[in-house]
């Protein structure tokens, strides 16, 4: 996620959460540019307040020209929008998927066979030098 802190706001896809706060701000600003050709709204989500975290509307865009973005006016930074970024869901940091218990499962078997089929063989080649060395 990279904050795009050039002013103007350079031509661009971008996306961005906006909150109550900021909603008044945000839909002049989309509404100005809209008419003026400058900037086209690509996406837009609602999620409901969870958790303790507010409502908020995320938002993809994209503008043709460099455009006015008064940070204090609107009381946030976009970020720059990748080809990647169609969701809310593609900016945030997910987990890895955890393994499938049973391919662990069956490796640590695999493990435990290989180390087994190791101790094997050296107790063999243990009582085979032995054997020769008591035959000297």
């Amino acid at each position: 996620m990279t904050l795009e802190r050039t002013r103007p706001l350079p031509a661009g896809r971008y996306w961005a959460d906006i909150f109550p706060q900021n909603r008044a701000a945000w839909s002049a600003w989309i509404s100005l540019n809209q008419n003026s050709g400058k900037a086209k709204l690509v996406t837009t989500e609602h999620t409901d307040p969870v958790a303790g975290a507010p409502e908020h509307d995320f938002v993809i865009f994209e503008t043709t020209d460099q455009l006015v973005w008064p940070d204090e006016v609107m009381g946030f930074a976009p970020n720059v929008a990748g080809p990647n970024v169609t969701s809310s869901d593609d900016t945030v940091d997910k987990p890895e998927p955890s393994a499938d218990p049973l391919d662990q499962f069956g490796k640590l078997t695999q493990g435990i066979y290989a180390a087994g089929a190791i101790a094997a063989g050296l107790i063999v080649l243990v009582g085979v030098f032995s054997i020769m060395k008591g035959h000297r």
